[in-house]
């Protein structure tokens, strides 16, 4: 069963998001997974409108989650869209059944983007590994690469390249 996640529910999502492969950047490790936990429980007490947590409860314990937020842009458009965090299901829970005419992943897709319609929103963005399909498969469209860089080491490479040219 898919349902909007409980106070309940957070040790179970720590135990989840911890078992969720991410890649090294950002980097997820106890302590982000922590921080996460700390955000995610605000966001449930405070019960705030803006974010979705959907979990996987498959009647004994939760075997997956997904997390989307409503977000601002201040410059460019859309000016409103959604930010899909996180989806993570359990690799034994991931296929259909014949109690299941869907997968839990495509569920909770559906769940979300219909919550995301109902709040006016037209447009999801979130991110993917290089080369993860999976979202040209829901009809996502690549529209930039996100970098990232180690200060100390851009800095390091500018004063080595001064000292050359220098």
């Amino acid at each position: 069963m898919i349902r909007d996640a409980v106070m309940t529910d957070v040790p179970e999502l720590r135990e989840l998001m911890a078992r969720c492969p991410l890649p090294s950047y950002p980097v997820v490790d106890d302590e982000s997974i922590g921080q996460s936990i700390r955000e995610i429980t605000r966001i449930l007490q405070q019960r705030l409108d803006k974010w979705k947590v959907l979990v996987v409860d498959d009647g004994e314990r939760l075997v997956g989650y997904t997390i989307m937020e409503e977000c601002e842009r201040a410059i460019g458009r859309p000016h409103r869209f959604m930010w899909w965090h996180q989806m993570y299901v359990e690799p034994d829970h991931r296929e259909r059944s014949e109690e299941r005419v869907e997968t839990y992943a495509r569920a909770m897709t559906r769940t979300l983007f219909r919550w995301a319609r109902e709040r006016g929103v037209e447009f999801v963005e979130g991110e993917a590994h290089v080369g993860d399909a999976r979202w040209n498969r829901r009809q996502g469209h690549a529209y930039a690469v996100k970098h990232y860089c180690v200060i100390a080491d851009v800095l390091d490479w500018m004063e080595r390249q001064e000292r050359l040219n220098g």
